[in-house]
Protein backbone atom coordinates (compact mmCIF):
# COMPACT_ATOMS: atom_id res chain seq x y z
CA UNK A 1 0.00 0.00 0.00
CA UNK A 2 1.32 3.52 -0.83
CA UNK A 3 2.38 5.85 1.75
CA UNK A 4 -0.18 8.37 0.03
CA UNK A 5 -3.52 8.55 -0.81
CA UNK A 6 -5.07 9.59 -4.12
CA UNK A 7 -6.95 13.12 -3.10
CA UNK A 8 -8.38 15.56 -5.38
CA UNK A 9 -6.30 18.05 -6.87
CA UNK A 10 -6.48 21.52 -5.70
CA UNK A 11 -7.42 22.31 -9.00
CA UNK A 12 -10.43 19.52 -9.01
CA UNK A 13 -11.42 20.54 -5.25
CA UNK A 14 -11.99 24.35 -6.87
CA UNK A 15 -14.03 23.45 -10.04
CA UNK A 16 -16.02 21.39 -8.63
CA UNK A 17 -16.86 23.90 -5.42
CA UNK A 18 -16.99 26.49 -8.31
CA UNK A 19 -19.23 24.72 -10.56
CA UNK A 20 -22.24 24.92 -8.77
CA UNK A 21 -21.02 28.70 -7.50
CA UNK A 22 -20.53 30.35 -10.83
CA UNK A 23 -19.28 27.98 -13.59
CA UNK A 24 -17.35 30.92 -15.70
CA UNK A 25 -15.22 30.51 -13.17
CA UNK A 26 -14.08 27.33 -13.50
CA UNK A 27 -10.26 26.45 -14.23
CA UNK A 28 -11.13 25.21 -17.69
CA UNK A 29 -13.92 28.09 -18.45
CA UNK A 30 -12.00 30.96 -17.24
CA UNK A 31 -9.85 30.81 -19.85
CA UNK A 32 -12.52 31.73 -22.40
CA UNK A 33 -13.69 34.98 -20.55
CA UNK A 34 -11.74 37.40 -22.65
CA UNK A 35 -12.87 35.98 -25.85
CA UNK A 36 -16.67 36.04 -24.54
CA UNK A 37 -16.56 38.98 -23.77
CA UNK A 38 -14.34 41.08 -25.41
CA UNK A 39 -17.29 43.29 -26.62
CA UNK A 40 -18.88 44.17 -23.29
CA UNK A 41 -18.89 47.65 -22.00
CA UNK A 42 -17.55 48.99 -18.63
CA UNK A 43 -20.80 49.03 -16.86
CA UNK A 44 -21.15 45.12 -17.89
CA UNK A 45 -17.38 44.07 -16.86
CA UNK A 46 -18.19 46.30 -13.48
CA UNK A 47 -21.26 44.27 -12.76
CA UNK A 48 -19.70 41.18 -13.97
CA UNK A 49 -16.69 41.77 -11.65
CA UNK A 50 -19.14 42.30 -8.77
CA UNK A 51 -20.97 39.18 -9.59
CA UNK A 52 -17.73 37.27 -9.83
CA UNK A 53 -16.31 38.68 -5.99
CA UNK A 54 -19.38 37.56 -4.80
CA UNK A 55 -18.97 34.33 -6.32
CA UNK A 56 -15.34 33.91 -4.68
CA UNK A 57 -16.90 35.23 -1.53
CA UNK A 58 -18.97 32.10 -1.69
CA UNK A 59 -16.93 29.56 -2.64
CA UNK A 60 -14.16 30.66 0.44
CA UNK A 61 -17.27 29.44 2.33
CA UNK A 62 -17.99 26.50 0.71
CA UNK A 63 -13.95 25.78 0.72
CA UNK A 64 -13.98 25.92 4.71
CA UNK A 65 -17.24 23.95 5.37
CA UNK A 66 -15.69 21.29 2.99
CA UNK A 67 -12.21 21.27 4.21
CA UNK A 68 -13.95 21.06 7.45
CA UNK A 69 -16.01 18.40 6.75
CA UNK A 70 -13.12 16.45 4.74
CA UNK A 71 -10.85 17.20 7.83
CA UNK A 72 -13.72 16.01 10.61
CA UNK A 73 -14.34 12.66 8.55
CA UNK A 74 -10.67 11.49 8.26
CA UNK A 75 -10.17 12.49 12.35
CA UNK A 76 -13.76 10.28 12.82
CA UNK A 77 -12.48 7.49 10.73
CA UNK A 78 -8.92 7.38 12.39
CA UNK A 79 -10.75 7.22 15.60
CA UNK A 80 -12.82 4.43 14.85
CA UNK A 81 -9.98 2.69 13.13
CA UNK A 82 -7.79 3.10 16.74
CA UNK A 83 -11.03 1.88 18.46
CA UNK A 84 -11.40 -1.40 16.31
CA UNK A 85 -8.21 -2.09 16.68
CA UNK A 86 -7.97 -1.93 20.31
CA UNK A 87 -11.10 -4.11 20.81
CA UNK A 88 -9.27 -6.72 18.56
CA UNK A 89 -6.74 -6.76 21.15
CA UNK A 90 -8.72 -6.94 23.89
CA UNK A 91 -10.31 -9.54 22.45
CA UNK A 92 -7.34 -11.28 21.98
CA UNK A 93 -5.76 -10.78 25.16
CA UNK A 94 -9.17 -12.00 26.67
CA UNK A 95 -9.19 -14.92 24.16
CA UNK A 96 -4.90 -16.15 25.51
CA UNK A 97 -6.08 -14.94 28.99
CA UNK A 98 -8.73 -18.00 28.74
CA UNK A 99 -6.76 -20.31 26.96
CA UNK A 100 -3.63 -19.97 29.60
CA UNK A 101 -6.36 -20.43 32.48
CA UNK A 102 -8.01 -23.48 30.93
CA UNK A 103 -4.03 -25.05 30.52
CA UNK A 104 -3.09 -24.01 33.98
CA UNK A 105 -6.56 -25.59 35.69
CA UNK A 106 -5.93 -28.87 33.46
Amino acid sequence: MSDQATLMTGTEVYDALMEDIESELTSENVKKLDQKYRDESIIERTARMQKYERAFALYEKRKVKYLNAFHNGVTEYKRDMRERSEEEDRAKEAAMMTALEQSLSS
